[in-house]
């Protein structure tokens, strides 16, 4: 057996899940919606995940409405295009095989995160410019709010080469390794005021290479914030493997995976 674990409660689950459903989809309001699913075999199997066999049948629910969608042949892939959602509403996806074997997972929509850019200065370090920008998140101080900023290329890669250094991201760290410094997670539990100045500094030429580069400033279910800490736990493992791997995170039962709602603020930096 192998601990699942969220961030407060831990369940078991079996470590050799024959024919379990594998269940990942990330739901933007008002956005064509593609729900991947695969099923587990055996560890001991040569290929451990292999696509969900005809007959299969997928169902979301949300705002009152069912959607619905079967294989015609063995896929991974299901797209709904006509899917209506919107902030703070429910959606239920249901996997049923044609083995009859059942995986559902619950989410919900968050709200646009409030963000302003305030300004930006040019700063210099020893022989390089650095762009230092802030920003100003407006948080709602009734509800929990958790977050995910990113920087991407023109090309939407991202930029592994940012530096996270606003103490902001080292409000959770648990191990010598910030989890949230690697993967720019937070959550408002620090935010003492309704508004937070956030600093986020990078190399000028960054914006050189790229003719531009995107600011994203995700508002994260407290799933999806759950399970990006368990993968850059994952990661420090790799680079520091005295730290055992004891917990993997999923919001699907009768299965394994992620489902959940996803809303972000961008802003565009040119030269």
């Amino acid at each position: 057996m192998t601990l699942l674990t969220s961030c407060e409660e831990n369940s078991d689950i079996d470590i050799d899940p024959a024919d379990e459903q594998i269940l990942y989809c990330y739901i933007f309001p008002d956005s064509i919606v593609t729900v991947h699913l695969y099923k587990a075999v055996a560890y001991t199997s040569e290929k451990n995940m292999t696509p969900v066999e005809k007959g299969s049948t997928i169902t979301i629910e949300t705002l009152n409405r069912q959607y619905t969608s079967e294989t015609d042949n063995e896929t991974t892939s299901f797209i709904f295009r006509d899917l209506t959602t919107e902030p703070d509403s429910t959606i239920t996806i249901e996997v049923l095989d044609r083995s009859a074997n059942n995986a559902s997972a619950t989410t919900y929509i968050p709200h646009k995160p409030e963000v302003r850019m305030v300004d930006t200065t040019t700063i210099r370090i020893d022989y390089t410019e650095y762009l230092q920008c802030r920003l100003e998140l407006t948080d709602e101080k009734n509800v929990s709010n958790y977050y995910q900023l990113i920087m991407r290329d023109g090309n939407r890669n991202v930029i592994d080469s940012v530096e996270y250094d606003d103490p902001i991201f080292f409000s959770h760290s648990s191990t010598i390794f910030s989890p949230n410094q690697m993967y720019g997670l937070f959550s408002d539990t620090y935010i003492q005021d309704s508004k937070y100045q956030l600093f986020l500094t990078f190399p000028k030429r960054l914006i050189r290479e790229n003719e531009h580069i995107t600011i994203e400033l995700y508002n994260l279910t407290y799933d999806h914030y759950c399970y990006l800490q368990m993968l850059s736990r994952l990661q420090q493992y790799i680079i520091l493997p005295v730290f055992g791997i004891s917990s993997l995170y999923s919001n699907v039962i009768g299965g394994t995976g992620l489902v959940t709602g996803v809303n972000m603020w961008q802003y565009t930096l040119k030269e």
